[in-house]
């Protein structure tokens, strides 16, 4: 069992050191620590993730405008 101690003053003018119990992190919060530390990801990781998603984003994006064009395109040459 680990304990930490305290310093405490009496009421003698010597110092006195206590005992502060120890407390035990429960089952469940150890698990749930363990499963952040499996899960988390270098920074490298991260932001290779966090280009990639921007290169889609930006793709999508410029995909998207394309095609308004070539709507705008098709409706104005069914207009003649």
């Amino acid at each position: 069992m680990m304990t930490e101690s305290s310093y405490t003053v009496g009421p003698s003018s010597h110092p006195s050191f206590t005992e502060l119990p120890h407390t035990e992190i429960p089952s469940q919060i150890s698990i749930r620590l363990t499963s952040l530390l499996d899960l988390s990801t270098s920074s490298k990781d991260l932001s290779v993730k966090r280009s990639v998603w921007i290169n889609n984003r930006l793709q999508l994006s410029i995909s998207n405008r394309v095609l308004s064009v070539l709507r705008v395109a098709r409706r104005v040459s069914m207009r003649r």
